[in-house]
């Protein structure tokens, strides 16, 4: 049977084939050694431990197994022991409502759940109501209302330094100033694969807001363009390093029922926030929107410390019993299927990977370009990621950016003049955000895919439209023309915008992400994110007065339909489904069923 697990590895982890091997031979002490070992501990226990040693004892086999399956057998015994004694816990301690809470230490004698140092420390949860997943959601969705305000910010900095003349910009340093969002956006997603995989989320988020503090903090004492630039670059960090560990938080939070929902909420947040900014601009000049602004940063920044670590970030790092404290606290005590085929995946992950010894500098570097390489071979790695990047495409070509950066140009080629734009672009964020909150009850009654492919193509014909109808009224030969017309295109856009091309790819690109290697791939994904944005504000200028803005249009649609054919072919459906289930639908199978059945063959031979 080792021979089949060993064949198992080969195909799967070639790396890990030898290793296997090698010890397999170096430890050969019988199973029934190992577990009698569990059974005798060398320290006293507590009566608690003591009843639930006994009661592990009764579930480990008295069969003869390969050392592997022996080891995932007293790994099952641990969680049973931890099991028992939260049960006897529970049955003498009186019921609490969850609470944050610094941890105290724990008496030596005592039956406690974890011997690891978690942050926050949370009372056990026989029952929840769904304000502490929404207290923990909370702080990813007020940061996300920082980001919108940001873009909405630059509405009112740019027209009043036109007219004020306060820190002289011509047209290069305006729409570097414009388009530096991208490139440090870049930046801040540099710093993402580090951070969520080796710190966790939970510092992410933190560090993203106290970004975001140091740019409003830094525009409000902006005195030249220096210290704009320096402004803008902290913000595109805390949204390149936000905007993907935020949909990742949310997702790893909340229950695949009401996924959906909450993820669809960051769209609706950052619109929010944008609105937000366009009003204080009716009342207040930039300098004290800025620091206006401020105080949102911080409460977000104020949420993110006092909220919990992610759940399968703490599974990933061994923290099982902090990891069921947290899910149990998030979520109540009805989801444990999930929490239990979570926590065996990680198990049957670590499995493969134990008996490795360190290595020098050129073995880690070596080991991280193997992971590299071996990352991009998998299904489950490098499918999403395809996706991803077709995703972010469809998010950024959409039409909502260029139409809030440049909107002098748009409404002139709509209505001929900009003397209601300001109006319009009010009215244009209302219909918007009505637009993403009818999506967050979409995505809970409708499939992904037909939403996403029905939204995403009445975006393209939008476009075609629009594009048809400056083209017509340039050249005088519209048989009626009337501003209404520009008016109701301009909202038909933005609907598709607010309801599909937006915030579907937000939702779906949230849930595609294996597990294992979520930070490598919102790396890669943010990267192309950033690029992305940095092309589209740069190049929009320069189509505008080559094609002109009906062109642009025209191209911006042929693109989407390139992205709603590839996207149809490769694209799950992930409507109602753990993220477990998702990356096992796209890997082709689940490594729990997989070890299940190696276990089973293994029985019948030696039966």
């Amino acid at each position: 049977m080792d021979a089949v697990f060993a064949e198992f590895l080969r195909l799967r982890h070639p790396q890990l084939a030898s290793e296997f091997l090698a010890f397999k031979a170096n430890h050969t002490a019988s199973p029934l050694e190992d577990s009698a070992a569990l059974a005798a501990p060398a320290s006293p226990v507590p009566a608690c431990r003591a009843s639930a040693l006994s009661t592990a004892a009764s579930v480990v086999p008295a069969a003869p197994v390969s050392p592997i399956l022996a080891r995932k057998a007293a790994a099952s015994s641990a969680v049973t022991i931890v099991s028992a004694e939260r049960s006897s816990a529970a049955s003498v301690a009186p019921s609490k409502t969850p609470t944050l809470a610094r941890r105290s230490p724990a008496p030596a004698s005592s039956c406690s759940d974890s011997d690891s140092d978690m942050e926050v420390d949370l009372a056990p949860a026989s029952s929840t109501d769904g304000f502490t997943l929404c207290f923990a959601i909370a702080s990813v969705i007020v940061n996300m209302m920082s980001y919108g305000m940001c873009i909405g910010f630059n509405a009112s900095l740019f027209s009043e330094l036109k007219k004020t003349g306060e820190i002289p910009l011509d047209r290069d340093s305006e729409s570097w100033l414009a388009s530096l969002i991208g490139i440090t956006t870049l930046i801040g997603a540099l710093l993402t694969s580090f951070i969520i995989d080796s710190i966790g989320r939970r510092p992410a988020v933190i560090t993203s807001s106290v970004l975001m503090v140091s740019g409003w903090i830094s525009f409000s004492l902006a005195s030249s363009l220096s210290i704009l630039l320096v402004a803008k670059i902290f913000q595109g960090m805390s949204i390149g390093l936000g905007t993907t560990m935020g949909g990742v938080l949310i997702a790893e939070y909340s229950s695949p029922k009401y996924r959906g929902s909450f993820t669809a909420t960051i769209q609706t947040a950052m619109l929010s926030g944008s609105l937000i900014a366009h009003s204080f601009g009716l009342f207040y000049n930039w300098h004290q929107i800025s620091t206006i602004l401020v105080f949102f940063a911080l409460l977000g920044l104020l949420i993110a410390v006092f909220s919990p670590e992610s759940p399968s970030f703490l599974a990933t790092k061994g923290r099982y019993d902090d990891c069921r404290k947290v899910f149990r606290w998030l979520r109540g005590p009805n989801e444990e299927d999930e929490l239990e085929n979570m926590i065996n995946t990680d198990m049957v992950v670590k499995e493969t990977k134990k008996g490795r010894r360190k290595k020098t500098t050129s073995k880690i570097i070596q080991k991280k370009l193997t992971y590299v390489i071996t990352s991009f071979k998998k299904r489950e790695f490098h499918i999403p990621v395809f996706i991803v990047i077709h995703l972010n495409a469809v998010n950024q070509f959409c039409g909502s950016l260029i139409h809030d950066i440049y909107a002098f140009d748009i409404h002139k080629a709509l209505y001929g003049t900009d003397i209601y734009m300001f109006k319009v672009i009010a009215s244009l964020d209302i219909q918007r955000i009505l637009s993403t909150v009818l999506t967050v009850y979409l995505t809970s009654r409708v499939r992904r895919r037909p939403l996403l492919f029905t939204l995403v193509g009445l975006n393209i014909l939008a476009y075609i439209c629009e594009a048809g109808y400056i083209y017509a009224r340039r050249h005088s030969i519209l048989p009626f023309d009337h501003m209404a017309i520009g008016v109701f295109l301009h909202h038909f856009h933005y609907f598709t915008n607010g309801a599909g091309s937006m915030s579907l790819p937000t939702i779906i690109s949230c849930e595609l992400f294996p597990t294992a290697d979520k930070g490598f791939c919102g790396l890669i994904c943010s990267m192309v994110f950033s690029m992305f944005m940095f092309a589209n504000i740069k190049s929009a200028p320069y189509l505008f007065a080559l094609v002109g803005v009906e062109g642009t249009f025209c191209a911006y649609a042929l693109l989407l339909l390139y992205c709603q054919v590839m996207l149809f072919y490769i694209l799950p459906e992930t409507k109602d489904k753990t993220l477990q289930e998702i990356e096992d639908k796209i890997r082709g199978f689940s490594f729990a069923d997989r070890v299940e059945t190696l276990k089973t063959e293994e029985d019948e031979l030696l039966s």
